[in-house]
Parts: structure tokens; C-alpha cells; sequence
């Protein structure tokens, strides 16, 4: 795993994202973080895996993260 000046920000998980850690996420109308969907632009790079929505879903907008 290789990940380099990560910039994090924490925001809700608008649904049980505990499959999609390293996924492309983008924030939703309600503010929550969702998977990016086809044609969506991606806010950052899911960085843990919160299991539940409303959870702490840390995201990284800038640096080098797996993905």
C-alpha cells in the first residue's frame, strides 16, 4: 500500500460503505459521501471503511492514495 501527503477531511457516509475503502467517492445533495457514480465528479479517495450511514467516512482530496 503506498499513499504520500495525503490532504483528509471526514464527512458523513451516506450509506454502509464498508466494501468500497480506496473507492472513488463524491458528496450528495444531503452532504454525505457516496460512491462516484458513472459521469460524477470525484471529491476524493475513501480512505477507511465505515460500515453504517451517518458513520465518519474519511476522505483524501490531494496527495498520491491507492485506489
Amino acid at each position: 500500500m503506498y499513499d504520500e501527503n495525503l490532504s483528509l477531511i471526514t464527512l458523513e457516509a451516506g450509506q454502509d460503505l464498508s466494501t468500497k475503502q480506496f473507492f472513488c467517492v463524491s458528496v450528495a445533495a444531503d452532504g454525505q459521501i457516496d460512491p462516484t457514480g458513472a459521469g460524477a465528479v470525484v471529491e476524493g479517495i475513501l480512505q477507511n471503511d465505515p460500515s453504517a450511514a451517518g458513520a465518519a467516512a474519511t476522505v483524501a482530496t490531494a496527495g498520491i492514495s491507492r485506489v
